[in-house]
């Protein structure tokens, strides 16, 4: 059996002490996340199961940073956690902001929204997870493609069981903008539902827009200092 014992976790690593029937080694690897340890695990057995020892190829495992926008953490010197994630249904989100509200210690912060022309039903439920978990959420546009924001605003509202926790923003990159205002050291921001995605998709146009590079451009215009 292929175990986990003694997991630490917070916002920069994940470490665990790794248990196999011919061993024991300590992994200290950069994913966030219980789910991440649940999927090193995974990994470790699927090729221990095919013959391959952990301690060769346990290097490789501790240098994994990651899949681009999935739980892809931007650090640009601020004194909260802000991190960027593919998350875009109810039970993704969950997922996403209970591990994150186990290791934050301050305020959970989420800015979320719904894309156009897919599944409505999800809507408020998506609403529902965020509510759930998060301090204050900032729901926004996703992708609306050829739907009004309007009507997606409307559905999930319908999933609201918190008002005064909850904002309403047409432009997600002021959304974003008033999520980094808000945070304070030892909050945490997710940025949910486009992850590595590079593009904003309306109706008649795809605009450039990614939340990683959104966020870094914002921070560094927060934190220029006024010349004198």
């Amino acid at each position: 059996m292929v175990r986990a014992e003694q997991v630490a976790l917070n916002f920069t690593n994940s470490t665990f002490r790794l248990v196999w029937p011919q061993g024991e080694l300590s992994v200290d690897s950069p994913l966030v996340g219980r789910y991440n340890v649940s999927n090193l695990l995974a990994a470790i057995a699927t090729a221990w199961g095919l013959g391959r020892d952990p301690v060769v190829f346990m290097p490789r495992l501790r240098a994994f940073k990651g899949v681009p926008g999935r739980m892809e953490r931007i650090d640009e010197g601020q004194p909260f956690n802000v991190l960027v994630d593919y998350a875009h249904t109810d039970d993704a989100l969950r997922n996403a902001l209970g591990m994150l509200r186990a290791i934050t210690p301050g305020r959970l912060f989420v800015v979320f929204g719904c894309g156009g022309n897919r599944d409505r039903a999800k809507r408020p439920l998506m609403v529902k997870a965020v509510q759930e978990f998060a301090d204050f959420a900032f729901a926004t546009a996703d992708n609306p493609r050829g739907e009004a924001l309007e009507q997606i605003f409307a559905d999930m509202r319908e999933g609201v069981t918190a008002p005064e926790k909850i904002t309403w923003i047409d432009d997600r990159r002021r959304a974003i903008s008033l999520a980094l205002d808000g945070a304070r050291a030892g909050d945490c921001l997710l940025i949910a539902g486009k992850g590595h995605e590079s593009y904003q998709e309306f109706a008649d146009t795809v605009i450039p827009f990614d939340d990683r590079q959104v966020v870094r451009e914002l921070i560094g215009l927060k934190t220029l200092k006024p010349v004198t």
